[in-house]
C-alpha cells in the first residue's frame, strides 16, 4: 500500500466523525405545536400580544409523543414564566420539541436555555396505556427530560 492510500485510510474514520457531527441537528428546543383543550373544548393555553407568548392557569407540563414536528423526540408544554397581567392564566407556557436526558449538556442548554429536570407523568393515566406506556413513552419510561428550569 502506498503512502497515499495510507493518509487516506487513516482520515477517513475522522472525515466520518466530522460529517456526522455536521448532520445533526439541535431539534431540543425548536417550537412544535401542542392544540390541548379541557373537557369542555376550551383550550389550555391561549395566546396573549405577540411574538406567540402563550399562558395558561396550569402550571403543569404536558407531554404529547409522536409529533411530526419533533421527529424522533416529544413535544412537551411547559411553565415558562409569569403572565402577571393575565389573572386567570397566570402562567406562561413554551411548547418545544424535548428528549428524555440525565444532565443539562443533553439539553444543549447553552442553545437552548433548557434544562435536565423531572417530568411527572400522571401514574393513574400511564397505568392505563397498555404495557404500562411502554410502547408510547420514549425511552423505557424516563422521567427527567429537558424542559425550561422551574417555575416557583
Amino acid at each position: 500500500m502506498d503512502t497515499m492510500s495510507r493518509h487516506l485510510l487513516a482520515a477517513l474514520p475522522f472525515a466520518a466523525l466530522v460529517g456526522a457531527a455536521a448532520c445533526q441537528s439541535v431539534d431540543v428546543g425548536q417550537p412544535c405545536s401542542m392544540q390541548l383543550s379541557y373537557a369542555d373544548g376550551g383550550p389550555i393555553a391561549v395566546p396573549v400580544g405577540d411574538g406567540g407568548v402563550y399562558c395558561s392557569a396550569e402550571s403543569a407540563d404536558f407531554l404529547l409523543t409522536g409529533d411530526y414536528d419533533c421527529a424522533g423526540l416529544v413535544c412537551l408544554q411547559s411553565p415558562d414564566g409569569t403572565c402577571s397581567d393575565q389573572a386567570a392564566t397566570p402562567y406562561q407556557v413554551r411548547t418545544f420539541c424535548s428528549k428524555a436526558c440525565v444532565s443539562d449538556s443533553d439539553c444543549f442548554n447553552s442553545q437552548t436555555g433548557l434544562v435536565c429536570r423531572r417530568i411527572v407523568l400522571d401514574p393513574s393515566f400511564v397505568a392505563s396505556l397498555p404495557d404500562g406506556g411502554a410502547p408510547y413513552l420514549p425511552g423505557a419510561l424516563q422521567s427527567s427530560y429537558c424542559a425550561p428550569p422551574s417555575v416557583p
